[in-house]
């Protein structure tokens, strides 16, 4: 019997396998090590702000009102809580604010439209926003034709209501209207007096719903016209 004995035969594995995890963990300092550069480099810090759609109110005001300081740092600035103070100014209709990596924020609003100007008692004329907010600061230069106010030392929930009914109303409308002063006998009531010399009696709360019938009554006489719970138009006697 060939006594041989059979060579011995080892597998080397030449090639350890690398864990999984370790490069998990290196993928996750790099990330941290990049954002911590990113932090603390020019690219991440807010130097100014974009805003659009504001006249009435300056970028001033509104990066004031914001609290925004420059320098600041993107990841610390809250469009919730800017937008929040916005709302707050009673010149704005909508505010819209969006954040674009690395370091843009801009800032969208729609201003209150001024609808008329109030006559006080001084004789000065003050511009009114559609919500009936009264701009003190601002000059009625440039505004263009608006129907006067009048009749009221300040401007009580009547006068307001009035206000708000009448920037709803189509645009040809308000501009037929030349005059919005307290009605003599009702306090609920208001007067309007038209181009045309139409005087219109109507209460505040129904003033949209009700004046938009005068387009029934514009090519009338001048007169008195009632749009009240009965509607009548009486013409102006000679």
């Amino acid at each position: 019997m060939d006594g041989r004995v059979p060579p011995l035969r080892l597998r080397l594995n030449n090639h350890s396998s690398t864990s999984p995890w370790f490069y998990l963990l290196m993928s996750l300092f790099l990330l941290t090590l990049i954002t911590i550069l990113f932090l603390r480099s020019p690219l991440s810090k807010l130097e100014k702000i974009e805003i659009g759609g504001n006249k009435l109110i300056s970028d001033q005001e509104i990066l004031k009102r914001i609290r925004f300081v420059k320098g600041i740092s993107y990841f610390h600035f809250s469009p919730s809580e800017a937008r929040r103070a916005l709302e707050t100014l009673p010149e704005l209709k909508e505010v819209e604010i969006k954040k674009s990596f690395p370091n843009q924020v801009y800032i969208q609003v729609q201003e209150h439209p001024i609808i008329a100007l109030w006559l006080t008692r001084e004789q000065k004329l003050i511009p009114l926003l559609a919500n009936g907010f009264a701009l003190k600061k601002v000059s009625v230069t440039n505004i263009g034709a608006k129907p006067i106010v009048q009749g009221w030392d300040s401007l009580n929930p009547v006068a307001v209501l009035a206000l708000k009914q009448f920037a709803l109303l189509p645009k040809e409308l308000q501009e037929e209207i030349t005059s919005i002063q307290p009605a003599p006998y009702a306090s609920d009531q208001v007067l309007l007096i038209s181009k045309k010399r139409h005087y219109i009696f109507v209460r505040a709360h129904e003033l949209l719903k009700k004046v938009k019938l005068y387009s029934s009554f514009k090519n009338h006489p001048s007169g008195k016209i009632y749009l009240l719970e009965s509607i009548w138009f009486a013409p102006e006697k000679m």
